[in-house]
């Protein structure tokens, strides 16, 4: 974007629509240990996948669905980053058990090699072998975690970007890439009949 606006090109893009499949804030410990990221405070280690709309209501997810995750923070250096962090799929038993291993994960290293950037991102197509107890048949219930890989640095502001909606979401600060570069002239509408919302 800055390459192309250095050249006289006004960039425009689409502000997107993540608010409830965004969560973004600092890094903090959870209570269970493991150095899970805890996205509401205490034990909260997974951030489910749940019915859009501001629900909290548990996603029954098809087979067949593509699911993504996107983990940034703010640990841009050079050569490469030095904050490490990893992200994790993990999918539901049932409302009160997860499975004991995650669907997928992203474990990028960073530990300042060159080019290593802080990003992590699943990209997992769900299979239907798994049914999660109370979804109807080959339908499972997932839900994304972040872990931080060493402890010898302080917090950092994470941003996570799925294609459902979140239970636990922060609408603040959704703007994707390249919507939120300060090169971009980036354009969002709103339903003018319920501005509410």
């Amino acid at each position: 974007a800055g390459w192309a606006r250095n050249r006289g090109v006004f960039v425009i893009n689409a502000a997107g629509n993540e608010r409830e499949s965004h969560w973004g804030g600092m890094y903090s410990l959870a209570s269970g240990g493991g150095n899970f990221h805890t996205w509401s405070g205490g034990s909260t280690e997974i951030n489910d996948f749940v019915v859009g709309n501001g629900s909290n209501t548990f996603l029954c997810i098809p087979a067949g669905e593509t699911i993504t995750a996107d983990l940034y923070w703010d640990s841009w250096q050079t050569p490469g980053s030095t904050h490490d962090y990893d992200l994790f799929l993990y999918r539901r038993i049932n409302d009160a058990t997860w499975e004991a291993a995650p669907v997928a994960q992203s474990t990028f290293q960073q530990n300042g090699g060159s080019g290593q950037t802080p990003q992590e991102q699943i990209q997992f197509v769900t299979s239907g072998t798994v049914t999660s107890a109370g979804c109807s048949s080959g339908r499972a219930k997932y839900g994304v975690a972040v872990t931080r890989v060493n402890s010898n640095f302080n917090r950092d502001n994470l941003q996570v970007f799925t294609n459902f909606s979140l239970r636990y979401r922060v609408p603040e600060r959704s703007l994707g890439f390249p919507a939120a570069s300060p090169e971009v002239f980036t354009v969002a509408a709103i339903d003018i009949t319920n501005t509410t919302s």
